[in-house]
């Protein structure tokens, strides 16, 4: 009998495709085969029971900018006529696509419930954030805009979620927003995978490290003034800042740290050398205003790093005050100074947090725990909807 056949529609622009997906894939072929469709380096990539086909942009010049839209639309474009090109060469095989499953519940979601709905294909999503939130607008710098880009994705977002027949959420009340939309779908709370295969202690450097962008949905603004509140008493201690920014964002940064040489930018890293750099780190701090829950407290935790993280999203569902983390209220710049005094000053409560959250870490992020809910979710999803078209 032959694997179910996921097809995946994931947002881009990826760089490193096999470090991404590699292990995923050689995961997910243990019960399933597919393909993954994204964008970014364009090629076609082959691991194990998958087949990875990058797509690649179509403007390359100066002018780019004015055309986003329409390359967006281009590569939306792309991806459905990509999809069906699959699906029906697998059924001219007498061969089908069991399961599409989306990344998100926004552009990708509405993609997958194109597709779902022209084939009859069951539809699962990913819900990776809370597109509720005002953080994920801030950058936009029009108050109308920003009131219009958030009800445009909470309308979609609750389109494609009435229409999905399975949904992914990080955390129990994710979708509370949305409660009204739901019908009967199936929904299952887990996180989401990652390679973990190389995250380990490596030592500690007096690093306090924050990861990712925007600058806004990311609290890196209100790191910097936390820190800068109690560098001084710390003078052996920095900051470090790790991730790709857009120009603005970068020159706001820079204005935020202004003289502070205990707080560094570095430049995003390869995915594969992140294990080595959070093995080496000595905090991990996720200060952010909204989440769904950060992969970098995965890694963190996997490797024995104590961490600092508001309370917002999935994280309390997994670190617990004092015990194999610290927590405070999101934007509370005086609680995030005082936990970070706290634990740059205490070794003793550094390696207790670090010990519980490693132990926690190898009861619920495993390879296994992840393939086993993956398996019974995807199939549960394939199945209801094999009930519902035989009865």
């Amino acid at each position: 009998m032959s694997k179910p056949f996921v097809l995946f529609i994931e947002p881009g622009s990826k760089r490193y495709i096999e470090d991404t997906y590699k292990s995923r894939c050689n995961l997910l072929s243990k019960y399933f085969s597919g393909e993954i469709i994204t964008f970014g380096a364009v090629g076609e990539y082959y691991f194990n029971e998958f087949k990875v086909n990058v797509f690649s942009g179509w403007v390359q010049y100066k002018f780019k900018n004015y055309f986003a839209p329409l390359y967006k639309l281009w590569v939306y474009l792309k991806y459905i006529i990509y999809a069906r090109k699959v699906i029906v060469e697998r059924k001219n095989n007498a061969r089908k696509v069991d399961l599409i499953v989306t990344y998100d519940p926004l552009v990708t979601g509405l993609m997958g419930f194109i597709i779902s709905r022209v084939f009859h294909i069951p539809l699962v999503v990913e819900v990776n954030g809370d597109y509720t939130h005002w953080a994920n607008y801030a950058h936009i710098s029009s108050e109308f805009r920003q009131k219009l880009k958030r009800k445009t994705a909470i309308t979609l977002e609750g389109f494609v979620l009435k229409h999905a027949h399975g949904i992914q959420l990080l955390y129990k009340n994710q979708i509370d927003f949305f409660q009204n939309k739901l019908n009967n779908q199936v929904v299952r709370v887990f996180t989401y995978y990652l390679n973990i295969e190389n995250s380990m202690n490596r030592g500690e450097r007096k690093a306090v490290t924050i990861i990712g962008f925007p600058i806004h949905v990311k609290g890196i603004d209100i790191a910097i003034e936390a820190f800068n509140r109690v560098a001084s008493d710390f003078p052996d201690w920095h900051l470090e800042i790790l991730g790709w920014f857009p120009q603005n964002e970068a020159r706001l940064i820079k204005s935020l740290i202004s003289n502070n040489k205990q707080i560094i930018r570095l430049n995003a890293i390869p995915r594969e050398t992140m294990p080595e750099y959070i093995g080496k780190i000595g905090i991990v701090l996720c200060a952010s205003r909204t989440e769904g829950f950060p992969r970098v407290l995965v890694e963190a935790m996997v490797s024995a790093k104590p961490c600092i993280a508001s309370s917002v999203g999935g994280i309390p569902e997994v670190l617990e005050n004092q015990v194999n983390g610290l927590i405070f209220e999101p934007e509370n710049i005086a609680q995030l100074a005082e936990c970070l005094a706290n634990l740059m000053g205490k070794p003793a409560l550094r390696q207790k947090l670090a010990k519980n959250a490693a132990e926690f870490a190898s009861q619920n992020f495993t390879d296994d725990i992840h393939l086993n809910n993956i398996k019974e979710f995807y199939m549960s999803v394939i199945n209801q909807k094999r009930d519902i078209l035989s009865g």
